[in-house]
């Protein structure tokens, strides 16, 4: 493929997601620790070889491999110009620079005792965790994440993405989350454009449930920081 660049400008390569729905298919493996980090070191190798004989990488190693494998994500020069955000490739580092980058935006202190979960898939737990420690810090901010399991796609599937509504109930049925608790879930467990799960559970199914006041926020740094503005009135009280 890299032979037809620029026609075709970038190669993502992403592991095969296994649901749980697999009657009657061919039998596969899901990647572990050290199969994805031999899969890394042939990807991190093909780019070298192309960036010495292209001036582009080409080949990107969506972020669940390295979160597989236990390793740091690339720096933000090394994903280029990101152009396989859409496909999973840099979304963690793009978050953790911007994250970074972002201190400011964020408020010194809520206007009131706040407690706010972050719900999340189980690969994303630990960026979001980062998120977390940040935003802790900001006085009467009380911040937790809540990795959810899914039941309804299997547990080898751990991408936010692609969490259900009976996923998420169950995980704030389970939590130890007060009424007066607000929880973000992230718009890409949303259709695109709608307000329903891949399950086809509404998210004012979901609010009805009372576990806790549900927001949806942009799945950005930018989004979780105009959401938490938001809460103080808009403000970010620096």
């Amino acid at each position: 493929m890299a032979r037809h660049t620029p026609g075709i400008a970038s190669l993502a390569i992403v592991p095969v997601g296994l649901t749980c729905h697999r009657e009657g298919l061919p039998a596969l493996q899901a990647f572990e620790k050290d199969s994805a980090h031999a899969v890394l070191e042939i990807i991190h190798d093909l780019q070298e070889k192309f960036f010495r004989e292209l001036g582009t990488r080409f080949v990107f190693a969506a972020d669940e491999w390295y979160i597989k494998a236990d390793v740091p994500f690339p720096a933000d020069e090394e994903y280029e110009e990101y152009p396989q955000i859409s496909n999973g490739v840099g979304l963690a580092r793009r978050f953790l620079t911007d994250l970074a980058e972002s201190s400011a935006l964020m408020p010194q202190t809520m206007n009131k005792e706040t407690r706010l979960w972050l719900i999340t898939g189980l690969s994303s737990a630990a960026i979001l965790r980062e998120a977390a420690a940040r935003l802790n810090q900001i006085e009467k901010l009380q911040v937790q994440v809540l990795p959810v399991e899914n039941a309804f796609f299997g547990k080898t599937v751990t991408v936010t993405g692609l969490l259900t509504g009976s996923d998420i109930s169950r995980a704030l049925t389970v939590a130890d989350i007060d009424a007066h608790d607000i929880v973000f879930i992230p718009d890409i467990t949303l259709r695109s454009s709608e307000t329903v799960f891949l399950d086809d559970t509404q998210i004012e199914d979901l609010k009805k449930t009372g576990h806790a006041n549900i927001i949806v926020v942009p799945s950005c740094v930018s989004g979780l920081i105009d959401a938490v503005n938001s809460l103080n009135g808009g403000h970010n009280n620096v």
